[in-house]
């Protein structure tokens, strides 16, 4: 059983923490009879590090505790705000809902290149901690998921894209990162299509052929306008293993990477070529994988 201690003072029942002791009003009162020609506040002798004898309390409304500095809470209190997450003071929402309509000082301000280079640099080398890189990723995803942020930017990047600058330096980056194509599954088929029809397909899937904006794994090499196209299971969300709603890499939803496969299709058609789809799935039959080469083929 706890033990509970009050107050020695005379006709007080305050709660205090050891025995013998006395409440802070109950000191107060006690040392202000020993020292009757005392100053208060900033003149006090028992002025130290900014603490005088003055009595603060609790911040919240309708509540008279006594806490030990000026702006604090009582414990009470301070634990219902850690179970409810620490929410922000008012004052802080308050100013947040006057700031959201001001136009921010940077606003159509074009900044240097030598200002762009230092900004690009400042976090070079800094090595974050993991919950710093999971709370910036949480981020990421927390405004990816806000439908109005979205469009803004796929607004923003066709309008990159437009400029032939940014165009021709993404497509670089692009080939940089595939030159370590191909990977095993198109090795698997570039080796069969070889056996089944040589000289008949080649890939170009490491970037070498562009159809607007998509780039073919295979393509026919005999005059024919044929591809041929490795669809991964998670890459492309094949619709066996993943529903609709289920949300996929760089957090986009299954529908809208069906949506992009589908756009991909008509660009091809749009050009004449015929597509031929094979899902990473269907490696594990290689025989059914051999029959749907050559009955396209033969078409």
């Amino acid at each position: 059983m706890k033990t509970i201690y009050y107050c020695i003072g005379e006709s007080c029942n305050d709660e205090v923490c050891r025995k013998g002791n006395r409440c802070v009003s109950c000191a107060q009162k006690k040392w202000h009879q020993e020292h009757p020609n005392a100053r208060s506040g900033k003149n006090s002798s028992a002025y130290i590090d900014g603490r005088s004898l003055k009595t603060y309390y609790c911040t919240e409304k309708d509540c008279n505790k006594i806490v030990c500095l000026k702006g604090n809470r009582c414990k009470s209190h301070a634990n219902k705000l850690k179970n409810l997450g620490r929410k922000r003071p008012d004052n802080i929402i308050r100013n947040k809902k006057i700031f959201k309509n001001c136009i921010p000082w940077n606003k159509n301000k074009k900044l240097s290149k030598l200002h762009i280079k230092h900004l690009k640099e400042a976090h070079k080398g800094i090595k974050f901690s993991k919950e710093r890189k999971i709370n910036m990723s949480k981020a990421r995803v927390k405004s990816w998921l806000e439908p109005t942020y979205r469009k803004k930017l796929t607004r923003e990047r066709k309008l990159r894209w437009k400029n032939k600058e940014y165009k021709d330096n993404w497509i670089k980056k692009i080939r940089k990162i595939k030159n370590k194509r191909p990977n095993k599954p198109e090795k698997i088929i570039n080796k069969l299509l070889q056996q089944l029809l040589p000289n008949k397909y080649s890939y170009v899937g490491n970037s070498k052929v562009w159809i607007e904006n998509y780039n073919p794994d295979f393509i026919s090499i005999n005059g024919q306008k044929k591809i041929i196209e490795l669809f991964g299971n998670y890459w492309h969300a094949n619709p066996k293993k993943y529903k609709a709603s289920d949300t996929m890499y760089r957090w986009e939803k299954a529908s809208e990477i069906w949506n992009r496969d589908k756009r991909r299709l008509k660009t091809y058609k749009k050009h004449g070529y015929r597509t031929l789809i094979i899902w990473e799935d269907e490696l594990k039959d290689m025989s059914k994988v051999k029959n749907k080469i050559l009955i396209f083929d033969n078409e």
